[in-house]
């Protein structure tokens, strides 16, 4: 028999006189027995109980040392507002009792946008959670009402909001942020956008959504992704979005071709890099630098064949992101007798951005991307970068990498044999935060600030 006791409390670091709701004995407003617990409300109690306090977070503090944050590493600093856990408390006590408490009073009569939830509840590190934390950074500084709800999260892109509940398994994670957003998205009073951070299920609310389309990998290698229903809702998304925003112009292309999505309907927002300030001359180990998952079209293997070639023998290889290498990979590595010669590290944005600059170079041999976002980190911090000519990559880096063919492992060892070359390397790295510095997060926001406007 499973009972909710629900007690407000002022949140004193609020930036808004909200209430939040809090687990505790004080203050009672109702207590009533629930014969047959609902699916969202008791379980909440139960985990509430351990852990008292706010537990979904509509501002959280955005940003962190290394590529989230300011060019003089502080941390971005957003305002907090608590104002979801005073609704999902309301929600709570009207499911229990059937009588609704007083809903706060909207703060502004402005067009807000409401980011959901799902992208960071599931995504530790990734390039599609830093771009909605590094967008709702820019559009606040803008001025624009943007709301971005982080849910049950353990994203290390965000500070603030997260709780031991982040921990717990990622589908009852996802269903109680969504079902919470939900309730949030359906009590606004004030006009507003939603912007799903990824193909969620089903729309949320009455008001216009924007959809951004980072790539449509899931309807170009199929195969590659069993059980997997991202295509599915991706077509919903090409449907239901009023607007859509595409990542880069060959996601745009494809968005036409594979989902018939009308032109006009689309516009072409590059994602963006903050450019650090320029260092002293650092000394490259004698390592090329790989970032991301490594399966599938991300075509990781063609690294480890090219680096077997006589000349580049002592060339190592550090992997980062993507986890910890498989069965199958650490079979490869020894049979290629490549075992002691690449390293798997897990790294946050400071390490990560340590290992940029120590690399003789980036290696990025994708045969598909939407965008591409370590590449362009590797110019902003004057990295070499070895790229794929495929997808949007070109169209990314410019003539500020050495380009090759993604399916040709001569084509890549060629590519890297340049990469030794101390002066092609020195036009690389000044050429890359050139070309870096015209993709920038303030752009992003503003662009995607004018899409906004456009359906008001």
């Amino acid at each position: 028999m499973a009972k909710v006791l629900v007690r407000f409390s002022q949140s004193p670091n609020s930036s808004f006189s909200r209430q939040r709701p809090t687990i505790g004995s004080a203050s009672r407003v109702t207590r009533r027995e629930i014969p047959r617990a609902p699916t969202v409300v008791a379980p909440t109690a139960r985990i509430l109980r351990q852990r008292p306090g706010i537990w979904f977070t509509a501002h959280p503090e955005v940003g962190r040392a290394g590529h989230g944050s300011h060019d003089d590493g502080h941390p971005v600093q957003c305002r907090h507002l608590s104002a979801v856990s005073s609704l999902f408390a309301r929600r709570v006590a009207h499911t229990v009792t059937g009588r609704r408490m007083p809903a706060a009073r909207e703060e502004s009569r402005q067009m807000r946008v409401l980011f959901s939830p799902d992208v960071f509840v599931t995504q530790r590190f990734g390039g599609v959670s830093r771009y909605f934390a590094e967008l709702h950074t820019e559009l606040v500084k803008l001025g624009v009402d943007a709301r971005l709800f982080s849910g049950l999260h353990d994203n290390a892109h965000l500070r603030g909001g997260r709780t031991l509940l982040g921990k717990l398994p990622l589908r009852p994670r996802l269903f109680l942020s969504g079902q919470a957003f939900r309730c949030y998205a359906a009590a606004q009073r004030a006009a507003h956008i939603l912007h799903p951070t990824y193909y969620s299920a089903e729309a949320f609310g009455r008001g216009p959504h924007v959809c951004t389309f980072y790539d449509l990998i899931h309807h170009k290698y199929p195969g590659q992704f069993a059980n997997d229903t991202t295509a599915e809702r991706q077509r919903l998304w090409a449907r239901r979005a009023d607007r859509i925003i595409a990542i880069s112009h060959a996601t745009a292309r494809d968005l036409v071709c594979m989902l018939g999505v009308p032109e006009k309907t689309i516009s072409v927002i590059h994602l963006g890099v903050r450019v650090p300030r320029p260092r002293t001359q650092r000394q490259a180990d004698d390592y090329v630098l790989y970032v991301g998952n490594r399966g599938g079209y991300k075509n990781w293997r063609i690294v480890v064949e090219a680096l077997r070639d006589p000349q580049l023998r002592d060339l190592r290889l550090v992997c980062s992101g993507g986890g910890p290498a498989t069965r199958e990979e650490q079979a490869l590595l020894e049979s290629r007798r490549m075992a002691a010669r690449v390293t798997f590290v897990a790294a946050d944005d400071v390490a990560l951005s340590r290992y940029y600059r120590g690399a003789l170079g980036l290696v990025y041999p994708s045969l598909y991307e939407g965008f591409g976002l370590p590449p362009l980190e590797a110019m902003a911090e004057g990295v070499p970068v070895v790229a794929a000519r495929a997808a949007s990559i070109p169209e990314v880096v410019g003539d500020a990498a050495l380009l090759f063919d993604p399916r040709e492992v001569d084509d890549l060892v060629q590519a890297l044999r340049r990469l030794l070359d101390a002066s092609i390397r020195e036009g690389l790295q000044k050429r890359g935060p050139e070309r870096a510095r015209m993709f920038s997060w303030e752009s992003t926001a503003r662009k995607t600030a004018d899409v906004y406007r456009s359906l008001r």
